[in-house]
């Protein structure tokens, strides 16, 4: 004979348990810690250390690109963009890290000064147009008191990288963006205006507007910035100590022997 309240019973535990764990998918999706195993109060320890973290990999990005570009490695620079956005949308102390966070973002904008194929649409600016509305943010971080000639050599090497790269549409999009319809404009800009009309480069142009001279000039500018941050920050101070600790020789040829005993 059949035990129907047994019967019942376990269907009720399996409909049960059938609801937790669509409880805990839920949770999980959502983003529940508590449903995952953890706890709220090591959660709460986990975030605050997320951000000191994130703050120590901050300094490391700046440093790095900090030498890479005063070293002239400006391909290395751009290397580092897709560490930089990464660490920028995770939790920081935005106050503490917005000025290394603006003076990095500023010399990977620099450096990509050339690369419009990073500009997505039609009307996207271009990495120089960007830095443009970034040295407004830096203004406030002591520039030095030539910050508006400087931000005018920005202005006016986005449009002369267009032109450089025979990209004449562009150049004229960034031409108006930058300077508009003004009938009345300095004998610089009105150059460039030419340039795009004739839809040619000369050779005393392309010399005056060399990419050379314009990372010398933005090396120069972003000085005060760059100088002002002489702490190293944590991750570089403790590197000597990992390098030259016993244990890391140690811990590398445990990692050696490892991978011998996976080929044999």
């Amino acid at each position: 004979m059949v035990d129907v309240w047994s019967a019942a019973r376990s269907d009720s535990n399996s409909e049960r348990l059938d609801n937790n764990n669509n409880r805990r998918f839920r949770g999980i999706s959502e983003g529940s810690s508590s449903d995952c195993g953890g706890r709220d109060d090591s959660t709460g320890k986990f975030q605050v250390l997320e951000v000191k973290v994130n703050e120590w990999f901050v300094d490391f990005i700046f440093h790095l690109t900090k030498n890479a570009f005063y070293c002239g490695a400006f391909a290395d620079v751009r290397g580092l963009r897709g560490l930089f956005h990464a660490v920028s949308q995770r939790p920081l102390d935005k106050k503490l890290a917005e000025k290394k966070l603006c003076t990095t973002e500023l010399m990977l904008l620099l450096s990509e000064a050339e690369h419009l194929e990073r500009m997505v649409g039609e009307e996207a600016l271009t990495p120089l147009e960007d830095a443009v509305n970034v040295v407004d943010t830096a203004k406030k971080f002591g520039l030095d008191m030539n910050v508006h000639k400087h931000e005018e050599l920005i202005r006016q090497q986005s449009v002369a990288v267009c032109l450089m790269k025979r990209r004449f549409k562009v150049a004229k999009k960034v031409f108006q963006r930058q300077y508009g319809d003004v009938m009345t404009k300095p004998t610089v800009v009105q150059d460039l205006l030419d340039m795009i009309k004739m839809r040619k480069v000369t050779s005393s142009f392309a010399s005056k507007y060399s990419i050379a001279g314009f990372m010398q000039s933005m090396q120069k500018f972003l000085e005060p910035l760059v100088l002002s941050e002489e702490d190293e920050g944590f991750l570089l101070r403790v590197s000597p100590f990992y390098f030259n600790s016993s244990i890391c020789f140690v811990w590398i040829c445990l990692l050696y022997c490892h991978s011998e005993s996976l080929n044999d």
